[in-house]
Formats: structure tokens, sequence, C-alpha cells
């Protein structure tokens, strides 16, 4: 590892004394990464004290925090001191990784993707200090920084270390995936209730206890209440035009307010599935409202009640699956936070890419949505659930995406990739590198979000790094006219519509004509190779884990006909090909699809010449044509 000649002001840093103002477990922590980090980068133990006591100490790193709300920090000298101040708790932390950042450090991957697993290939801890030689930070250094997005979360494999989404700026907990809301992380934005970040309708009103006393609390469908079902994917929604289970929801989220005081989110929000009631008092209010306005009105109902008791806490609740009719025929309550999911966003092109059928609603919808509501979060989809091994060609078009969301006045981002998997080969450890920071700072300029991924690739898959980047240019631009979804990765026209073959399934996207694919997989599959002959043992294993989706692809592609054919000795290579994709997976730990990933996964081990396009993908399209 490089070492460093570190001086601050001018001054050897080995002459300074860590101060922490006012001790906490946050600011305790903080400071212990600033001396170990410090330590391994100079070679020089700093000495700490805690308290304003300063026992006579004339250079000081002073590390103070406040109490707002927003994320933010400063850092700057006064005289020989060098203030390092936290809006908060969970500030003061991140102000120490941005100086750690400023003299070289980066943070490019926690140290393992795996929780609970003690064998398989690791990720292993990626933490480089890009400095070398003499590393000076300038008496009249300044920096001020605040958060662009208040709720800052990704569901993902390579984001399930706590310390690490730390270095990050994560600082948010959904679905209860990791325990971030610790106070030596200086605690988390967080919902109220144990697992109730979303899909609550059956929680708040439980249908067990309410289904027979209370039958018309829930939906009526085919001219029946319907008082079964207990999960949040299979219980009937509630009737949300009958709004005397209001108070039973008041009362439960009192109960989850009780359990988790700290909670800044409590959501009201529609259990996963279609089963909306049907009766006329319903049906009435879609037809003036939209199933939209018609839930806004519910939620509207159930923010009076609960504000008076808890003022500050947002109630939060879902466009989606149903209620993505968004319209502004009602103006939601102060403080309802309504979160879109928008599941059929193009993911070829940029949100704000207006000759882009499918994000020119997007973007409308979202613009609709600003004026309905003081504050939108958005559960942003970035995997493919049908084909988890797609590296999807979005890298390129994430920064001015997430940018768009920041204008239109998103305050969360709550990122999805593959969360069923223990490792993907779709570059994910860089894609959660690149969101962290973007979720930050979307308005950095193209080429800081250009250095970020050079930084990360030199970092993580070694000196080889450039032929990694040229794949990553080649893929990301391979047709720019194409559209098509993460969720299903289905094609879509220029109509917004879904292109669907003579069984009237949606097609798989075409990245490239199918002539093109075997050239174009040869060549990637060279490129992985001379960064190889240039990476040490670790290095070698991410680059064949990434190399993987290029294996996949290609299978895809051409093994049908290949199987098909009678050129036997094509066949036995296909299959030994197809032998060695499904090796990879279980070595890497790999799912190939997502839905049925839960269940089985094993048959295609038993046959080889399965040709990998007609393995079980999750391949039901969810509802009707994106527009």
């Amino acid at each position: 590892m490089n070492r460093i000649e570190l001086t601050l002001g001018g001054n050897r840093i080995e002459d300074y004394t860590v101060v922490v103002k006012k001790p906490t477990e946050a600011t305790v922590y903080a400071a212990s990464e600033l001396v170990k980090y410090l330590l391994k980068a100079t070679g020089k133990a700093l000495p700490v004290v805690y308290g304003e006591e300063e026992r006579g100490a004339k250079r000081l790193i002073v590390l103070a925090h406040g109490q707002a709300f927003k994320d933010g920090f400063r850092l700057r000298f006064e005289g020989e001191r060098l203030c390092l101040t936290g809006n908060n708790e969970r500030s003061a932390i991140y102000a120490v990784y941005e100086f750690l950042e400023r003299i070289g450090w980066r943070f490019f991957a926690q140290k393992a993707s795996y929780v609970g697993v003690d064998h398989g290939p690791h990720t292993w801890e990626c933490e480089k200090l890009l400095s070398e030689g003499k590393v000076d930070i300038p008496s009249d250094f300044s920096v001020e920084q605040e958060a662009v997005f208040d709720y800052r979360d990704g569901a993902s494999f390579a984001l399930n270390d706590e310390a690490f989404c730390v270095k990050l700026r994560i600082n948010a907990q959904t679905w209860g995936s990791r325990d971030l809301a610790r106070a030596q992380y200086g605690g988390a934005r967080t919902f109220a209730g144990k697992g109730c970040e979303g899909h609550t309708f059956g929680k708040l009103v439980p249908i067990g206890k309410y289904g027979k006393t209370n039958p018309e609390f829930f939906a009526e469908l085919d001219g029946v209440r319907k008082t079964e079902g207990v999960d949040w994917d299979n219980a009937p929604q509630l009737c949300m035009t009958n709004y005397a289970s209001v108070p039973v929801a008041l009362a439960t989220m009192k109960e989850w307010m009780a359990q988790t005081p700290r909670a800044e989110y409590i959501s009201v929000s529609q259990n996963d599935n279609r089963s909306f009631c049907q009766c006329a008092s319903c049906r009435a209010s879609y037809a003036r409202y939209g199933y939209f306005g018609t839930l806004i009105r519910y939620v509207n109902e159930v923010a009076v009640g609960f504000a008076k008791a808890y003022p500050n806490v947002k109630i939060h609740t879902y466009a989606y699956a149903g209620t993505d009719d968004i319209n502004d025929s009602v103006k939601a309550h102060k403080n309802v936070m309504v979160q879109w999911c928008p599941t059929r966003a193009c993911r070829n092109h940029a949100l704000n890419d207006r000759d882009c059928a499918l994000n020119r609603a997007t973007y409308g919808k979202l613009q609709t949505l600003s004026k309905v509501a003081n504050e939108i979060f958005v559960y942003d989809y970035r995997h493919c659930l049908r084909y988890a091994m797609l590296n999807l060609t979005d890298l390129f078009t994430l920064r001015e995406t997430m940018r768009t969301y920041a204008e239109l006045h998103v305050k969360g981002i709550y990122s999805e990739v593959n969360i069923h998997a223990l490792n993907q080969c779709t570059f994910e450890e860089l894609r959660a590198y690149l969101f962290a920071k973007l979720v930050w700072d979307p308005y950095m300029s193209e080429a800081e979000y250009d250095r970020h991924i050079n930084e990360f690739l030199e970092g993580y898959y070694g000196k080889g790094w450039r032929r990694i980047r040229e794949y990553l240019d080649r893929w990301n631009s391979i047709d720019p006219k194409m559209h098509y979804t993460s969720f299903y990765g289905a094609m879509i026209s220029d109509e917004g519509k879904y292109i669907r073959d003579e069984q009237g399934n949606a097609r798989f996207a075409e990245f490239m004509p199918k002539e093109e694919v075997a050239p174009f997989c040869a060549w990637a599959n060279g490129k992985f190779d001379e960064a190889a002959r240039e990476a040490d043992y670790g290095q070698k294993l991410r680059i064949e884990i990434a190399r993987t989706n290029v294996v996949w692809y290609e299978l895809f592609h051409r093994m049908e006909e290949v199987m098909r054919g009678d050129d036997e000795a094509a066949k036995a290579e296909t299959t030994k090909r197809c032998r060695d994709l499904c090796s990879r997976m279980r070595r890497f730990m790999m799912k190939y699809t997502v839905y049925i990933g839960m269940t089985n996964t094993t048959y295609m081990y038993d046959d080889f010449s399965l040709p990998v396009s007609q393995w079980r993908y999750a391949n039901d399209i969810a509802g009707g044509d994106p527009l």
C-alpha cells in the first residue's frame, strides 16, 4: 500500500491532536476511523482527546456536530485547527470520510458480498490510497456539502455491510436488510414498525382480526367482500372509500411508533397485488379520482388524525401497480410522502430524454406527482428481474436520470437491484459505488462521474482496467435507438408498446442483430483475457465474475440454434460451454432469474444441452402495455 507524507497547512500531521468536542458513539467512531486511516496512510498515530479540554495542544483536528435534519458537513481551517463539523452525528462521520478522500483514500467495495456464508468467492475489501509522496491540505482549504437526497438507500449484495454503507453515505434501511440505525453510525432514516416500509394495508387493518367482524373494511371482488389472506402479497386491499377503518389503522400506527419512537416515516400503502375493491362506492371514486386519487383520499384521512400526535413523521404511500395512474385530482396532505415505483421506465435512455416515449410518460408522471405531494420518493428498479445476468445499458445515463429526479423535487431514492442474489455478474459493485456518489450529489460534472468510474475500475480490476472500460463503453452504446424496461428486459417500440413474438410474448430486448452476437462476444472475451493477464488473484476472480454476463449473453442468443442443427461437434462444444456457465453460477453463487430463483434453479444442471434461452425465466409481464 502507498504511504504519504501528509501536512496540514504546511504542518506535519504528527504534530496534530484529534479532539472530539461532544463525545457520542458516532463521534467516537468517527475519530477512530480518522486515526486508523491516517495511521495506514502516514504511519503516524495521532492522539485523541474527548470533551472541551484540549490539554494544551496547539494544532488540532476538531470533530463536532449539530442536530440538523439535513445530512451535510463543513471542512475548514480556523487558524491552525482543522475543523470537521457535521450537521448531525451521522454527518460528522461523513466529514471524516470526505477528509480521508481528499488525501487520497477510496472505498470501493465491502469485505464480502455474502452474509452468513463462509465459503465461495468473496469480493474482499477493496480500499485504496491513490496518493503518493507529499500531500498537503492548504490553510485556505474549505469544503461545505449537503446531501441532495434526504433518504439514500440501495438493496444490493454489494451494499449489505453497515460500515461500508456509512463510508458511501447510505443513510437509510429499507426492509430491515441491515442495521444502520445503530448509534455508532449516527442513526439512520427509518420507518415505524418492523418490516413495515411498504405494502402495509394488511398489517394496519389485520384481516385475521377484522375479516369476520368488519368485512366492509376489505375489498369487494365479484360482489363478495374478501376476508381471507394474511400476507402482504395476497391479502385483499382495503376498501379505500370506507373510512371507518381509519381509526383501526391509526391505532396500529401508534403501536408502531411506540416500538420505534425515532422513526421519521410510517407507511400506509397498498398490499402487493391488484385486488382493489370494486364496490359501487370505490368504482365511483375511481371514475372521478382514479385509483391513485382514491388512495390519496384514504391516506389523507389517516394523515389528519395521525398528524395531531406525530406532526413531524411523514406518512408514506405508493404510486404502484394499479395506483400508478397518477393525476392531480387530489392534493396530498402536507405530511403525506408519495413513493413512485416506475417499473416501466426505459433503461437505455435518460429519464429526461424527450425522444423516448416511455421516459416522456415517466417524466410527465413525476411532474404531476410533484404538484400533488410536497415530498416524493422513488423506488428505483435498477436490475432485470427476468434476466438477472443481463448487464443493463444505463451506466452512462444514470447521472442524468438522477439529476432529473432531483430537479423534479424527489427527496428519497431506494434503489433495488437483484435482491435475492448472493452475487451477480452485472458490475453491481461499480453500480453501487456510482449510485452512492450520485444520490449524494447528482449535479457532479461528467468529468467527475467519469473519474469515479475509472478510479473504481482500476482499483477493483487492476492494471488492465482499461480493457474493462472499453467493454463497458461499447456495451453501453450498442443501440441508442433501442427501448427496453429493466423489470423484464422486454423490448419496447417507439410508440411505447411491447414488441411481441408470434405467441404474443414480449420479446427479449435485442441489443444487437443476431449475426453480431458472436463477434461481439469474442471481442469482449478478448478484452477480459487482456485484463486478467495484468491482475492479481483476487482481481482475476472479479474479472471472471464480470465475464459471466458475456458467457450467458452469447449462449442465450446462439445455443438454441446450434442444438437444433446437425453439427454434433458444435453441439458438444456448446453443451460444454453451457456446463461452464452453470459451473460459474454455482462457483460465484449467482442466480439467472429473480422470482423463480427463490425456488428451483437446479434443474439446468441435470441437462447441460438444454438451451439457455429455454431456462425457466420469470416470464410474466405485469399488466398490459407500458403506455
